[in-house]
């Protein structure tokens, strides 16, 4: 194991990566900065600017570093970035900054995305970006420019409270925005997790690139292969990335409830997608049970949504079990 703190390893990662692409792109501007994500996670980020360039794409170095202290070499982390930079350097396009300051350029541009939000309290990550609490749960709501329409690739740009006051808007103007936007700038797409599990886009990488296999793995905790009828669907978007909120668009419960011709639960999976099984199948207790252990032993960090099972209630996504319902179910830990 290579014995190296984080901070040397990025370090030494910035001064080889400026000289191994110095000769094809000159003059370019590195620079380690660290990126507050939800639930007080810090990820050290290295951004790479070209002179001129209002785009500076940021890559991860945490799951990079974790692979170099297991043994894979330097020139070995480099090739990967310098190929990566590459693609970058002729997929993302020039934004145009200045205009996304105009509320009127910018506004039928606005998404909304579920994070958690238990650790917010002195979360670096919330002290810059507005946030939506939903009321009695961990889900909170953060808002981005979706940039897919002016680029045709799946880049946004965070709204942050300096952004807000240039606009001179609040937060439920975003808000609102954002709920009309969403169903037709990330329309839903739903379907049975066994079509789901045939379909290769439903692997994502994060942003630290380690494969999220969420929908596989919490298929596999409930068997779902032994019981192919039972009637399990997948609620997430047609990009496959932040599309659990998805499951609150206009009708989307009402579609599956017709479907299941009867009301259901719903299981944050990841921030990506959503299940929904039906209540006749299964206890909330029981289906914490297997989002607590899919949460904690498989999901990433920056993927993991909340630790709780949830229902509708007057249009509203509540927790289907009180407080001290779910910390019964939690210490009790009900096998399947």
């Amino acid at each position: 194991m290579n014995e190296i703190s984080i901070q040397t390893f990025a370090d030494t990662v910035k001064q080889k990566l400026l000289q191994h692409l110095s000769a094809s792109y000159p003059n370019l501007n590195i620079h380690l900065h660290q990126v507050p994500k939800p639930g007080g996670i810090l990820l050290t980020g290295l951004s790479i600017q070209a002179p001129g360039s209002s785009v500076a794409p940021v890559f991860y170095l945490d799951d990079h570093y974790y692979h170099y202290r297991e043994g894979t070499s330097m020139d070995d982390i480099l090739c990967e970035l310098v190929q990566a930079y590459e693609i970058c350097n002729h997929e993302v396009p020039e934004i145009d900054c200045k205009s996304l300051t105009d509320w009127n350029y910018s506004k039928p541009h606005i998404v909304g995305r579920f994070i958690n939000i238990s650790g917010q309290p002195g979360d670096r990550y919330f002290t810059t970006r507005p946030v939506t609490e939903m009321i009695g749960t961990d889900i909170g709501i953060v808002y981005d420019i979706d940039l897919f329409s002016f680029t045709g690739k799946a880049f946004v740009m965070p709204v942050d409270f300096t952004l807000m006051d240039t606009w001179k808007i609040t937060v439920q103007d975003l808000e609102e925005t954002a709920r009309e936007n969403l169903p037709k700038l990330r329309p839903v797409f739903y379907d049975t997790i066994i079509n789901m599990l045939k379909d290769t886009t439903d692997y994502r990488r994060n942003e630290q690139g380690i494969m999220d296999t969420s929908i596989k793995e919490m298929a596999a905790s409930i068997d779902i292969q032994t019981f192919p009828e039972l009637p399990v669907y997948v609620v997430t978007n047609t990009q496959r990335c932040n599309g659990a909120i998805s499951i609150t668009y206009p009708g989307v419960y009402e579609e599956i409830r017709q479907i299941f011709k009867e009301d259901f639960y719903i299981l944050p999976s990841s921030v990506h997608e959503c299940m929904c099984v039906p209540k006749s199948c299964s206890s909330p207790e029981e289906l914490l049970s297997v989002v607590t252990e899919i949460n904690h032993t498989t999901i990433s960090k920056t993927s993991f949504l909340c630790d709780d099972v949830f229902e509708m209630k007057n249009g509203q996504l509540a927790p289907a079990l009180s407080p001290d319902e779910r910390n019964q179910a939690l210490l009790h830990n009900v096998p399947l």
